[in-house]
């Protein structure tokens, strides 16, 4: 676990988990995490690891180990959660099969393939990723199980999609039950672009 930033008064922090980095380090979301720093937020990252990017389930259960120390570190009673891509689909599942839906205010996530993607076949081409592209495509069984869970009570949710976004078109990134919001721009640019983070950000007040 990564912490970025110190906690600003009144807002509880704020833990970003990423989409598909095969990478063993969280820079691919510096960018984000000193952005919201900026804005007084304290933010974490989960961790990034060849493991957990191979299975959807294995980084949902991560990202509930990180969950459960961020806010035993900050005393806090609640937190913001902002996931990308596969990780939004990560980071749902943790609500819904640790039960940890109580100790999240707010839940937004950018361009995750709730409706899966046909982009993930990409993916197949590493070789080692296989499970993870398999578990994006539509109807897998991780999408099943995702959307006949629901939404576990007490978040408020927010999925947003990019309308230039290629890799899960905006329809793709759409959270049945949610709210859903559309940004002008494409999959990629939540790693460089803090157009996409001032959007993202009210809803995270």
């Amino acid at each position: 676990m990564v912490k970025a930033s110190i906690r600003s008064a009144g807002l509880p922090p704020l833990l970003i988990v990423g989409g598909f980095f095969p990478l063993l380090t969280p820079m691919p979301l510096g960018r984000a995490a000193r952005f919201f720093r900026r804005r007084g937020r304290e933010v974490w990252i989960v961790p990034h690891g060849f493991r957990s990017m191979r299975d959807v389930r294995r980084r949902a259960e991560l990202t509930a180990e990180t969950l459960r120390e961020v806010l035993s570190v900050t005393g806090s009673a609640k937190l913001d959660i902002l996931a990308y891509s596969m990780g939004g689909l990560a980071a749902l599942r943790a609500l819904q099969s640790f039960g940890l839906a109580d100790r999240v205010r707010t839940f937004v996530s950018y361009g995750a393939p709730y409706q899966g993607t046909t982009a993930s076949l990409a993916i197949l081409l590493t070789g080692y990723f296989v499970k993870a592209a398999d578990q994006m495509l539509p109807g897998s069984d991780v999408l099943r199980e995702i959307a006949a869970a629901g939404l576990p009570a007490g978040p408020r949710y927010v999925s947003a999609g990019g309308t230039k976004d290629w890799l899960c078109p905006p329809e793709r990134a759409r959270l049945p039950g949610a709210e859903h919001v559309l940004c002008d721009h494409d999959h990629l640019d939540f790693l460089v672009n803090d157009r996409v983070y001032a959007f993202l950000e009210p809803y995270l007040r």
